[in-house]
């Protein structure tokens, strides 16, 4: 189980530290913090699908972030789609095809998820 913060409050990225360090139990393997704008996004990842660094989260693409906590059992499959419209792909993980079927479909990506995810 992972762990997720985000705000539109402007706190200082030690700040977002400490508030994630209060809920570490829910994701030791990496803290990430990302700040755009107004936003900020927090994640602690619990890893278990591309146990490797390159998918840490927050994860950009473009113009979109993506922190996630969950798990999609059919992202293979959805990935394959998405190479064959032309995508590439960097991580072996469920997120980043999350967040490039949010690039191609919007919200309806959602639909093709099959899966476990707050």
């Amino acid at each position: 189980m992972c762990g997720i913060y985000t705000t539109n409050i402007n706190f200082s990225k030690q700040k977002i530290k400490s508030k994630l360090k209060l809920i570490n139990y829910r994701g030791p393997d990496y803290m990430g913090i990302t700040q755009e704008n107004n936003l900020s996004f927090g994640h602690l990842r619990l890893s278990i699908i591309d146990l490797d660094i390159r998918s840490n989260q927050p994860m950009a693409y473009d113009n979109y972030i993506i922190v996630f906590n969950g798990e999609i059992y059919n992202f293979k499959d959805i990935r394959d789609e998405l190479i064959t419209l032309g995508y590439n792909f960097n991580t072996n993980g469920d997120t980043e095809v999350i967040l490039k079927g949010y690039k191609e479909w919007g919200s309806s990506v959602v639909k093709k998820l099959n899966g476990m995810f707050a």
